[in-house]
């Protein structure tokens, strides 16, 4: 289960508290781009990052060539330029 706070802060190191549109910008990317995750239709309560939109992993994996399957892979700099992450 991740919530956008915990994606913000965990998986791309930023420790400072996010604007409202780079958690727009997860949500868009979670709900969007990433495949093998559910979004949980109302928002959850998480321990350390509040009332949040969240999702669970659903029962597919995505075989993305790392261990554990988790349908996440590390983005080079060419394809974060070709996306135009703001982060």
């Amino acid at each position: 289960m991740v919530c956008s706070k915990l994606l913000h802060h965990e998986a791309l190191g930023r420790f400072d508290e996010p604007k409202s549109w780079e958690i727009r910008e997860i949500n868009e990317i979670m709900n969007q781009s990433v495949t093998g995750w559910i979004p949980y239709p109302n928002p959850r309560s998480y321990k350390k990052y509040g009332k949040q939109r969240g999702w669970m992993r659903g029962n597919k994996t995505v075989e993305t060539g790392t261990s554990p399957l988790d349908g996440f892979r590390e983005l080079t700099e060419e394809e974060c330029n070709q996306m135009e992450l703001p982060f």
